[in-house]
């Protein structure tokens, strides 16, 4: 037989789980427009991103003519798993390197246009 202690904790786990989402009853939140914010905010955002760009930069512009040089002295269906692998992670990290390039001339444009015209 269990306790009327147990019975309360077994009965507010069950309200717990079975309760519904909260959601706020105000307005939405509005998204600000990048231009909006803050200077030192873009100025951090944009250095940060300069930095990943040129951390993945030096790790793609090392290993990328090898790999290439190494794959094209094979036929491709004897690359392997590994040889598919490192061209896949070599793409992302372009994706990752354009993505984060563009976020850091994205910002110091807002700067440029803010402070010097």
């Amino acid at each position: 037989m269990t306790s009327s202690r147990q019975r309360k904790k077994s009965i507010s786990r069950q309200t717990v789980i079975a309760a519904p989402p909260i959601r706020s009853k105000g307005k939405p939140k509005q998204e600000r427009p990048f231009s909006e914010l803050p200077s030192v905010a873009l100025a951090v955002l944009g250095a940060v991103s300069f930095l990943f760009f040129a951390w993945i930069a030096s790790i793609v512009y090392k290993v990328t003519p090898e790999a290439v040089a190494i794959g094209n002295s094979l036929p491709f269906g004897a690359w392997g798993w590994k040889g598919y692998w490192l061209f896949a992670i070599l793409a992302a990290m372009a994706i990752a390197m354009w993505g984060s390039w563009t976020l850091a001339s994205r910002c110091q444009a807002v700067i440029v246009e803010r402070y010097l015209k």
